[in-house]
């Protein structure tokens, strides 16, 4: 059983690596210039053991949350270190999540986990805050004191977390308290697809092991022999997605070397990899696109990649289809998996080979049952709820009041509300989140739908549809479309060809063209966002 990892266990082996081998390269940041900023395993340890005092120094302890809310930065792992040497939880927090959503986020951490502390690029206006410039020490910022409260007696001087650890030492695979729980050191966010972003604390329970269900699932190594600490991983995204931190940290754990951007760019990304021997690439398929969409790309760069995994949202057939030729179809592996499940259940991993040979499908997960509204298994081929066996603990869900779905007939099945169907030799393929199935004149339309029509146009580079306002208030379909550079297409060309594939009901009716479907930096799509962006008004159709 893979039982969780205590918090101690993982900075103790970044003092193992930094003992043994301290020269070696821990941390790669590179900035928007291409000039990188580089941290050694013994600067990771040193770091973060100098945060854990700073943290110490300015009050943070038991009952306060920090909410690491900046971009890719080199003291983004020191922090996040530092803070478990501290006894301190941490929460990642994507960096461009608006003031609102910022603040209602922090009021659920308040009510729910304990006090946050923010580390941010400037001050919170309520919170205290850890503001993040150009090195690698933070500047603590007292947020207000409420008022009318009284001033605290200075707090006994507490001693250096590094010096009185009392966590138990890791477990080993198979070790019957590898099982056992503790409180949670790690909170994650879901992406915000369906609004406001979610709290999920997040067990990890495979990191910088040998043998994880991540490999069982079929994600292979490739032929390459590598020495140890020559793993390098290079992350196109923000480390806050749960998809490019645990994988971070698992190859940290192992002695190898994580490299990220501060912000994604195609033609930097092509630098990296000519500088550094690159093992495997973690990207996304917005990313993806943008590298495809590059003019005069050159395919030597990416020669040398042993993996390529991709991940965070749906993936364009044409963009997996281009990978495929960039890379290989051995070498590139879509891994479906939702932070909910907090590593409790087998990821879903298809490689290029098998994708090739049924487009669309996410893989083939072991134990996943597809059920419809009253519970009971589907026939293949038929849509319903997907609901995966909590193989490896529990599902830990949602902070607050919210949990994850499950159904009385699959017990130790949850869903995170995702449609989809399974073939006749059980593959998956995912149709689209619950919350964004709409009602086109009493009939149930899933958007993805008509955007898998659209979007296999050789000239759509990208496709949202989503639910709009009519003038007499029932919704009608939107349609935004992103043409390939110099690629003609129009609104009637679109309208023909959905007519072509899909019911009268499932045919857009307003279609719009725009250079970028707006999206997250991971490439995620809020639905409702798209159908409010709608043109409204006279000559705008379809709302008043």
């Amino acid at each position: 059983m893979y039982g969780p990892l205590p918090a101690a266990a993982l900075h103790e082996r970044i003092s193992e690596f930094a003992e043994n081998a301290p020269e070696r390269l821990a941390f790669v940041v590179a900035g928007p210039d291409g000039t990188c900023d580089q941290q050694t395993f013994a600067e990771l340890r040193d770091d973060s053991i100098a945060l854990a005092a700073l943290f110490a120094d300015s009050g943070l302890g038991p009952g306060e949350v920090l909410v690491v809310a900046i971009r890719n930065h080199i003291s983004y792992l020191s922090l996040v270190f530092g803070a478990w040497r501290a006894r301190v939880p941490v929460l990642l927090l994507s960096p461009g999540l608006g003031g609102t959503e910022r603040d209602q986020l922090a009021a659920l951490v308040a009510a729910e986990l304990g006090r946050p502390v923010f580390v941010d690029s400037a001050p919170h206006p309520r919170y205290d805050t850890f503001v993040v410039g150009a090195g690698r020490t933070p500047t603590f910022v007292p947020g207000p004191a409420p008022a009318n409260a009284p001033v605290p007696a200075d707090p006994p001087t507490p001693a250096p977390a590094d010096l009185t650890p009392a966590d138990p030492p890791a477990p080993s695979p198979g070790d019957p308290a590898a099982g056992a729980d503790e409180t949670p050191y790690l909170f994650l966010t879901s992406g915000g697809a369906t609004g406001l972003p979610k709290v999920m604390p997040y067990q990890l329970r495979f990191t910088g092991r040998s043998e994880t269900p991540y490999s069982k699932s079929g994600l292979r190594s490739g032929t390459h022999t590598r020495t140890p600490g020559s793993a390098t991983r290079l992350i196109c995204g923000n480390l806050f997605h749960t998809g490019n931190f645990a994988p971070s940290l698992h190859v940290l754990l192992t002695g190898s070397t994580v490299i990220t951007m501060s912000r994604f760019d195609p033609e930097l990304l092509c630098q990296l990899l000519r500088r550094h021997d690159v093992y495997s690439l973690g990207i996304t398929p917005l990313h993806m696109m943008q590298v495809l969409t590059m003019p005069g790309l050159d395919p030597e760069p990416f020669a040398g990649l042993t993996r390529v995994t991709h991940g965070a949202a749906p993936c364009p057939r044409w963009v997996k289809q281009g990978w495929i030729d960039l890379v290989g179809a051995d070498r590139l592996f879509e891994i479906y998996y939702s932070s909910e499940l907090g590593g409790s259940s087998q990821p879903v991993i298809v490689s290029g080979v098998d994708w090739l040979r049924r487009p669309g499908t996410v893989g083939q997960p072991a134990g996943a049952r597809v059920l419809d509204a009253e519970g009971r298994d589907v026939p293949p081929g038929t849509i319903g709820e997907v609901y995966f066996p909590q193989t490896y603990g529990r599902a830990h869900g949602y902070v607050g009041d919210r949990a994850l779905r499950t159904a009385a007939t699959v017990p130790g099945h949850v869903s995170v509300a995702d449609l989809g169907w399974l073939d006749e030799d059980g593959y998956l393929f995912i149709a689209d989140r619950m919350s964004d199935v709409l009602d086109i004149d009493g009939h149930r339309v899933l958007p993805s739908v008509v955007e898998e029509v659209i979007g296999r146009h050789p000239a759509v580079a990208d496709v949202a549809v989503a639910g709009t306002a009519a003038e007499d208030g029932a919704t009608v379909l939107y349609a935004l479309v992103q043409l390939l550079p110099g690629a003609d297409l129009g609104e009637d060309d679109v309208l023909d060809l959905c007519r072509g594939s899909l019911a009268a009901h499932e045919v857009p009716t307003l279609v719009r063209f725009t250079t970028a479907i707006p999206r997250t930096e991971e490439g995620k799509m809020r639905r409702s966002v798209i159908g409010a962006s709608a043109p409204t008004g006279p000559g705008g159709e379809p709302g008043a």
